[in-house]
């Protein structure tokens, strides 16, 4: 943390995951860093721009977590915006439950930029995986990590096809790949493995060593995106055929 002299979500994320597990931590060299994180993991009340730094180990408890994060966003952004956040949010805190086997469940931190016009989020648990727990089901165990990360981002793939549909990381994903050039961003590291959406680049990539022990995402997402999700199902000839509003 020596470096750090901006406080973002994917931070102060980070900054609760250690302090949860007592890692050494060095702290920014900027003083009001240094503050703003020890403030973030101390306080339980957020304010009309950011959410608390939040641990959730309870499946029961993410529903109240999307909650917060409307109550933040939702005069900010278009209704459509707003449902495929909801359904974005809720779908990655899911996962955690569903299939990454985290024993301290997830931390997630959430601010918005209104001068800067998007909305920042980071979701972290400590899990087996993405690659992993995809590897878990039969079908894709023969697969290489590298092989079963990309899978793993593929609609409609899932580890237990009996329980979940496949479709609620990757379609996120997708929806910030196709809102590229509105300004999305987006960062998944899973141990070895990297997906990136930046300014002018994509893809996916094997670091060839751990980048984080279980799975990090931090999303950027523009106010007013050139896509909805169903629109990205549409361009992608999957069809529409998933209600967000029942999620």
């Amino acid at each position: 943390m020596s470096g750090v002299r901006f406080t973002t979500p994917v931070v102060c994320a980070l900054y609760g995951v250690a302090r949860a597990k007592g890692w050494e931590i060095i702290p920014p060299v900027t003083k009001d860093a240094g503050h703003y994180l020890e403030y973030m993991v101390a306080t339980s009340h957020g304010n009309s721009h950011y959410t608390p730094l939040i641990s959730c180990s309870d499946n029961d408890e993410v529903m109240s977590i999307v909650a917060d994060i409307r109550s933040i966003i939702d005069k900010w952004v278009p209704p459509e915006t707003s449902e495929d956040l909801d359904y974005a949010i809720h779908e990655s805190m899911n996962n955690v439950f569903d299939h990454s086997e985290s024993p301290e469940g997830f931390f997630i931190h959430c601010q918005k930029y209104p001068e800067k016009h998007f909305v920042e989020l980071a979701i972290i648990d400590l899990g087996v995986g993405v690659a992993e727990s995809l590897q878990q089901n039969l079908t894709y165990s023969d697969m290489s990590p590298m092989e079963a990360f990309e899978k793993a981002l593929t609609i409609r793939i899932t580890s237990k096809p009996d329980q979940n549909a496949g479709e609620g990381l990757s379609s996120t994903l997708e929806w910030v790949k196709y809102n590229q050039d509105a300004g999305a961003r987006g960062i998944l590291l899973s141990n070895n493995h990297i997906w990136l959406t930046g300014k002018t680049t994509q893809g996916i990539t094997d670091r060839g060593k751990i980048c984080w022990p279980g799975t990090l995402l931090w999303l950027r997402i523009p106010f007013s995106p050139q896509n909805n999700i169903v629109d990205v199902w549409d361009i992608l000839g999957i069809g529409s055929d998933v209600d967000i509003d029942s999620i």
